[in-house]
Formats: C-alpha cells, sequence, structure tokens
C-alpha cells in the first residue's frame, strides 16, 4: 500500500514532466498541419494515432488575426473589450471574436478573429476527432532570440517588444524581400517556428471548455491551516487595490455624469451611453444616405437644363426640396427609387404652379 509520502512524490513527479501538446493549424489550400511538441515531429493531416490523445491545441494563422495593445480602464469585462476596439474596427463588433492574450500595467493585449471562421474551424476540429483545450495565435509561439520567422511563401513574420509589451508584424512576400533592417536579425525558416515558451503556461486566446480529468493531491489539517494564512494575506491585498480602483472608478464616473447627467445606478449610466452611442451612429448612417441622396439630386439636375434647385432644408429627419423649371417633372416612381437606393422613403412628391416641385425625403419609421 502507498504511502501519503510516495502518492506525494509520484504526483510531484508528474507534475516535473514537460506537458506534450499535439499542435493543429489550418492550411489556406484546406489542408491540416500538426506538430507535436515534444519530439518536433510534424507534417499533414493525419498525424499518428497515439498523437490524438495528447492534449490539442488550435493554432491561428498570424494573417487570420489582429492584435492590439490598448489602456484599459480597472474593472471592463470581457464582454466589454469590443468597446476598445470601436474605432479600429473595419465591422460590427458581433462579427468578431475577441481575446485577451496578456495584461500589464492596465493595459490590455487583444486579439481578433472573425466570429465564423473561428467556429468553422473548431467544427472542423471536431470532426477530425480533436478535442481542441487551448487557442493560440502563431506570433506567440516565437521565440524572443528567434524574432523573424519566414512561415513559407506567402509571408514572413517579425516579433519585437517595446516597453514590455509584445508585437508583431505580418510581412507579405508579395511586397518582396525583407527590409535590411529585419533581415539582419536572426531568423528561422519552416512550417512551424522554433517552440521557445512553455506551452502549458501560455495563455489561451479565448476560453475552451476542457474535459480532462484533473488529479486531486490529498491536503492535510496543517496545509489547510496554511492555505488560509494566503487567503487572509490575499484579501488585504486585494482591499489596497480594491480602494486604488474605487478611487479611479469615481473619475470615471464623473466623467460619464458629465455626458449623460445624474444617473441613479450604474446600469441606468449603461443603457444611458449605449443609447448616445446609437443616436450618434444613427446620426452618422443617415448624413451618409443624405449624402447619397444629394448626390443623385444633383446628377439628375445636371442633366436637366430646364430645371434648378431653388430651396433645401433638413431637420435631422426630414429632406424638404423645391425644384423650379419650365419643363415636364418625372413620375413619382422616379424619386420613390431615388430614395430607395438611399435608404430613405419619399413622403410626398407634388407640383405646385407657384411654388414649383416640392419633395419630402424622410429617415423616419413610418
Amino acid at each position: 500500500m502507498m504511502t501519503l509520502r510516495s502518492r506525494l512524490n509520484a504526483w510531484l513527479a508528474r507534475r516535473r514532466r514537460t506537458p506534450q501538446w499535439l499542435l493543429i493549424r489550418p492550411h489556406t489550400d484546406g489542408r491540416w498541419q500538426w506538430l507535436h511538441s515534444g519530439d518536433g515531429l510534424q507534417g499533414d493531416w493525419p498525424p499518428p494515432a497515439l498523437y490524438l490523445n495528447l492534449d490539442a491545441a488550435l493554432v491561428l494563422p498570424a494573417t487570420a488575426c489582429s492584435h492590439f495593445d490598448l489602456p484599459a480602464p480597472p474593472g471592463l469585462k470581457p464582454a466589454e473589450w469590443p468597446q476598445l476596439l470601436e474605432e479600429q474596427l473595419l465591422q460590427p463588433a458581433g462579427s468578431v471574436q475577441v481575446g485577451c492574450i496578456g495584461k500589464q500595467h492596465r493595459r490590455l493585449q487583444l486579439l481578433v478573429v472573425q466570429r465564423e471562421v473561428l467556429r468553422r474551424w473548431l467544427d472542423e476540429c471536431a470532426a477530425l476527432g480533436v478535442h481542441v483545450s487551448r487557442c493560440w495565435a502563431e506570433p506567440q509561439l516565437m521565440a524572443q532570440a528567434l524574432p523573424v520567422w519566414e512561415r513559407d511563401a506567402d509571408y514572413c513574420l517579425k516579433l519585437g517588444v517595446a516597453d514590455e509589451r509584445r508585437r508583431w508584424l505580418v510581412w507579405p512576400k508579395a511586397l518582396g524581400p525583407l527590409p535590411d533592417a529585419m533581415g539582419a536579425l536572426p531568423q528561422q525558416c519552416g512550417h512551424w517556428p522554433s517552440l521557445g515558451a512553455d506551452l502549458s503556461k501560455m495563455p489561451s486566446v479565448f476560453p475552451l471548455r476542457r474535459t480532462a480529468r484533473r488529479e486531486r493531491l490529498p491536503v492535510s489539517a496543517g496545509q489547510w491551516r496554511l492555505a488560509a494564512v494566503c487567503l487572509g494575506l490575499a484579501l488585504s491585498w486585494g482591499a489596497l487595490g480594491g480602494w486604488q480602483d474605487w478611487q479611479q472608478t469615481t473619475q470615471a464616473r464623473a466623467q460619464v455624469v458629465a455626458i449623460t447627467g445624474p444617473v441613479a445606478t450604474a446600469q441606468q449610466a449603461g443603457r444611458m451611453l449605449q443609447r448616445l452611442q446609437r443616436e450618434q451612429a444613427d446620426a452618422q448612417v443617415r448624413q451618409q444616405q443624405l449624402d447619397a441622396l444629394e448626390q443623385a439630386l444633383g446628377v439628375w439636375l445636371d442633366g436637366e437644363a430646364q430645371w434648378q434647385l431653388h430651396s433645401s432644408d433638413f431637420d435631422g429627419k426630414r429632406w424638404q426640396v423645391v425644384l423650379v423649371g419650365a419643363g415636364r417633372a418625372p413620375e413619382v416612381a422616379h424619386w420613390q427609387a431615388m430614395a430607395d437606393a438611399a435608404g430613405a422613403r419619399l413622403q410626398s412628391a407634388r407640383t405646385d404652379a407657384s411654388a414649383g416641385l416640392e419633395l419630402s425625403f424622410n429617415w423616419e419609421t413610418p
């Protein structure tokens, strides 16, 4: 029968072993490539059947990711990360998946990938019989000692560290050879980089559900007391950090009140800010639609020498236009098509012998 000491030594021995991973990565031509982190063996799918029992990690190609290093207010939740990227993203925030690969000095290193692309890759992994427990990006695997990786015939990656923050650059081969300043750095070539970090400690870009059973270590009463002391110290430090966060939160609350006015709860302030953001976004879209409608009307006037613009008035939701001319006015269907093309609604189009042709375009919901 094993003693407590022998079980402890056996558990520690298992913990000291370097975990081995099966890394899998999609390729642009539809193939899947794999790498065994222990012996460095690699190839196209499928790997040896023995490797399928290892912990698997999905490696996102660098060309499919965007990396941002941004300051973040205290208490920001993961669901609010996309709000930091509203000015940088070129598509709706709901169409992308945002993950965090590092936090330091109240800054977040965020990685963004198309939500539909990530879902498709995970579904394909499941179809291959692989349970993915981690998700990493290619630049996370690179060693700082080899900052340039010639990935394949399509692109190179350059890893840099400045102000204790990691940055990377994807250099397409279509742009020609690497600049001299980059080409002089230590390089590596091949389908996979030289792994320079303990993969078991590398943060996953996106939280994925793990089904592996964790081993449990018997804990004595003395260890429980030690854990209680450590918990007390952690609570003390947490209280000190909470007081500092409270000061910063007070300043942030004052800024919100300056925008929204007095509010009773944080939820009310959040709803008020969301409403203001929606109104601002709607106003921008409406201005773009108005510009398109004005341009379409200008093109028509350029081709109709007998007609000219008499007056124009826009109140934020309705655009009133008066045209005067000697020729025959187009049918209502002409103006309706012009409004539909600009995302507006033709409210009225009537001809007055004294006032001319009066048009009213509306962006309100009927």
